[in-house]
């Protein structure tokens, strides 16, 4: 095994020279270390602070899944199953697809920007004053020039360039180092615009269908968290939806079962022998080169259920865990998982040992019998947590009395330090000693008094009518059993013979009518239970079935505008959302990604810094699109191609010199439209093969009496050295190289 780990560790992309880190605690002798009765003392302490947490907030969780299974269908108080006749009309589960729809439908895009800074340190930012610079510093270039060929001394170039003022010269370069600087910095958002949408598109499973359930997780537990992680392949974390196994996690499974074999824990025949035959065989096809193209190194959407996120109890605000000075996210795991990954020996039972969990992630009572099932593997309840204090992180199992991974400090840390974000649309104000909690209320707790008021009135109906039918009464043994069902399964026009009645008696007099009543409809009537309805969840008639009679167009534009409206600020709190998750993880790729990585995702004409990254991180910034995650609408879509169609189509005529002026204007109303129209699709950017490049016209000299204007003098014929003098409406051309003009 230690052969094959050897083989199986990354070299890199295409061959690069990346070492994993030593596997902490893989020695033996630092596992038989002793730990202090410090570091004993510590993790007692934090397993209780986190154990306190998850109490404090433990009803706010058990309501989360309460509404789980109220929007499943149960929603009666002693329903355990789907099953049963009792009356059911589940509404809340459309209204929270519908929701949904409204919100999510398609997969956000992002955009890096550079953020205004002052890169100038002598230039005003004033266009007529390097326009100026740049005409002083072209005419003394021209005059060097014309005096060099004249006289054949090439000095006088130079000698003519001491015309211009040191401060011009200076405010040349000085705008030049700036406009580069700004250069590089776009190239580098654009860059990492590609590398982020990348990571996105590449996650499994996809980042739309968790992202699509995270929005229906936030609608019915009233929370939704998304954790954003760089991960490496030698370096695993572990995660809620992340799909994939590395090679460094399969080989960790495999030396924990080959240990079981040497301390003959296990013998030859059983399950795990086999699973240990197809780690080895899994390991040494990708040791062979199976996976050798693969990106090592990537980012990890990770959403985690909602009861999942134990905060620190004196947190006042999920959206930035505000007042929180520690984080934590809970894992029931099974015992021999959690002993492979970490390299631990961690056991259950007994006194200083781990507690054990069941499914349910509720702790197994002391006093319960051993299992009897062998496939029954005991679960623990693993911690990981980041502190705000030490800036650290590090993982616990509540019981064990030993780190199970020490803290290490966050590097790099992102500007939020947290890197858990929350998704809430109900959200409250709440201060400490309030009764109120951080967890708001689901559109679950909104609709469920009237859902269940709902279904309760139509059972009733149900019963009321049931009890007002007729029912027909005789005297028992008056009349006999095979006569009673004749009577009961008759047809219409059929004639039943009744033993004992005699023919000149009535048949009333025997079998008699029992008058039950009438139901009530007011007794049952949902109107005010609907309107309930829509006023809690902020829908119209019309959202959840045909609308009443009574109910004009007005009435219902007014509502939908409304509810709209209410839409707009949730997809608002939707794209913040989205847009902090994307500002961390833009953050760690620019920290963390080995640029030749960025360029096997971005091709060979990204830019990405190699040193004085934290330089970048300041200076752009990642944001989502504005709505670039709500639901397609080709209305919309049909609007911006109109808009902008024109400007496209304008723009063929014009001038190679505007090109990049007009294609700056399409790219920014295609950014301002939210326009899903990509520019570079229209102009081409190298001419067809074969053609000869573009040439400007011949320019005939005017003659005299012919194309002048009365009262001016004819223009002279500019010379060849002057061609890069600055022309009005053409922006301001670079001088040759940067500091070019101060070499001269």
């Amino acid at each position: 095994m230690d052969d094959i780990e050897t083989q199986s560790q990354p070299s890199g992309l295409l061959g690069m020279d990346d070492k994993p880190p030593a596997a902490e605690g893989a020695g033996k002798d630092a596992e038989e270390q002793e730990i202090s009765t410090s570091e004993k003392a510590i993790v007692k302490q934090w397993q209780t602070r986190v154990s306190d947490s998850k109490k404090h907030w433990s009803s706010d969780f058990k309501r989360m899944r309460e509404n789980m299974e109220f929007v499943f269908g149960l929603q009666r108080p002693s329903q355990a199953a789907m099953e049963g006749d009792a009356y059911q009309a589940n509404f809340t589960l459309r209204m929270i697809n519908q929701k949904v729809a409204t919100l999510y439908a398609k997969n956000p895009r992002v955009t890096a920007s550079r953020r205004k800074r002052m890169d100038f340190a002598l230039w005003d930012g004033k266009v007529e004053t390097i326009l100026q610079v740049g005409a002083q510093i072209n005419a003394a270039m021209t005059m060097g020039q014309m005096l060099a060929q004249k006289t054949g001394n090439p000095a006088m170039a130079h000698a003519a360039m001491q015309l211009v003022p040191p401060q011009a010269q200076s405010m040349m370069f000085d705008f030049q180092q700036g406009m580069e600087r700004r250069e590089i910095v776009n190239k580098v958002a654009e860059t990492l615009e590609h590398v982020f949408h990348y990571q996105m598109d590449s996650q499994q499973p996809d980042f739309k269908i968790q992202m699509k359930q995270a929005v229906r997780r936030a609608c019915i537990t009233g929370v939704a968290y998304m954790r954003v992680q760089f991960v490496r392949d030698y370096e695993t974390e572990p995660t809620a939806s992340e799909t994939r196994s590395s090679t460094l996690d399969r080989v960790k499974r495999a030396r924990e079962i080959l240990e079981k074999l040497d301390k003959q824990e296990l013998d030859e025949d059983s399950p795990e022998v086999e699973t240990l035959k197809s780690f080895v065989a899994g390991i040494a096809a990708t040791s062979q080169g199976q996976d050798k193209t693969r990106i090592k190194e990537r980012l990890v959407f990770d959403f985690p259920p909602a009861t999942s996120i134990i905060p620190d109890e004196n947190c006042r605000n999920l959206v930035g865990f505000v007042g929180a000075r520690f984080v934590a996210q809970e894992f029931i795991l099974p015992l021999e998982f959690v002993n492979a990954f970490y390299e631990v020996d961690i056991k259950v039972g007994g006194e200083g040992n781990a507690k054990e969990f069941n499914d349910g992630g509720e702790e197994s009572p002391k006093n319960s019998e051993p299992k009897k099932m062998p496939q029954v593997k005991p679960r623990v309840c693993l911690w990981q947590v980041r502190d705000l204090d030490t800036k650290t992180d590090f993982v616990l199992v509540d019981g064990h009395g030993e780190w199970v991974q020490k803290p290490e400090p966050i590097d790099p840390e992102p500007s939020t330090f947290w890197d858990t974000f929350a998704l809430v649309f109900n959200d409250c104000e709440v201060e400490l000693g309030t009764k109120a909690s951080i967890f708001p209320p689901s559109d679950v707790d909104l609709i469920k008094p009237m859902q269940r008021e709902w279904n309760d009135a139509r059972e009733d109906r149900r019963r009321d009518r049931r009890a007002c039918q007729k029912k027909f009464v005789y005297p028992e043994g008056s009349i006999p059993e095979e006569t009673l069902d004749k009577l009961e399964n008759a047809e219409t026009c059929n004639f039943v013979p009744i033993k004992g009645l005699k023919p000149d008696q009535d048949p009333r007099t025997v079998i008699g009518i029992l008058d039950a009543g009438q139901i009530n409809p007011a007794l049952h009537d949902t109107g005010v239970l609907e309107q309930d309805f829509l006023l809690a969840v902020g829908a119209q008639e019309a959202n959840i079935g045909p609308a009443q009679p009574n109910v004009t167009a007005t009435n219902s534009n007014i509502s939908e505008q409304s509810r709209i409206t209410v839409a707009s600020s949730n997809v608002d709190d939707l794209d913040m959302f989205l847009t902090q998750a994307a500002l961390c993880g833009g953050e760690l790729l620019l920290w963390e990604m080995h640029p030749d990585i960025v360029k096997h995702i971005a091709g060979v004409g990204g830019v990405w810094p190699d040193e004085n990254r934290a330089d970048f991180v300041n200076e752009l910034n990642l944001e989502t699109l504005a709505a670039s995650s709500g639901r397609p609408n080709k209305a919309v879509d049909i609007a911006n191609a109109r808009e902008v169609m024109p400007l496209i189509m304008q723009a063929a005529g014009m001038p190679p010199e505007a090109q990049k002026t007009i294609q700056a204007v399409i790219r920014y109303l295609c950014k301002t439209l939210d326009a899903n129209i990509e520019p570079e699709d229209f102009f081409p950017t190298m001419p067809p093969m074969g053609a000869p490049p573009p040439q400007a016209p011949p320019q005939a000299a005017p003659q005299a009496g012919k194309g002048r204007t009365p009262g001016r003098a004819p223009s002279k014929q500019v010379p060849q050295a002057n061609a890069s003098r600055p022309v009005p409406g053409r922006g301001v051309p670079m001088v040759g190289p940067p500091g070019a003009a101060m070499r001269a």
